[in-house]
C-alpha cells in the first residue's frame, strides 16, 4: 500500500476515535490500545465499530479481543479493503 493511502486510513481511524472519545486526534498513537490506553469500554467500542461501518469499512469480523491497538485495526482493515 502506498504511504498516502496508509496515512489516509490511519488519519480516518484517528478522526473517528477523536470524535467518539472527545480527544484530539494528535493525542492518538498507532500503538495505543483501545481498552488500556484510550480507555474505551463496550459502549465506545460499539459506537466506534458502528461508525467504521457507516464509513464503508467491513466490520463484520472485527473483534476487539484480537484487534487491540490502532495499528492492529489498520492492519485488519487494510488487509480486507482494496485501498
Amino acid at each position: 500500500m502506498d504511504k498516502n493511502k496508509e496515512k489516509a486510513l490511519l488519519d480516518k481511524i484517528k478522526s473517528i476515535l477523536s470524535e467518539i472519545l472527545g480527544i484530539d486526534k494528535g493525542d492518538i498513537q498507532n500503538e495505543d490500545s483501545f481498552t488500556d490506553d484510550l480507555r474505551m469500554g463496550p459502549t465506545e467500542l460499539s459506537d466506534f465499530t458502528a461508525k467504521l461501518a457507516e464509513e464503508g469499512y467491513d466490520t463484520v469480523d472485527l473483534s476487539f479481543e484480537e484487534v487491540d491497538t490502532v495499528e492492529d485495526l489498520y492492519e485488519s482493515i487494510s488487509s480486507q479493503e482494496d485501498i
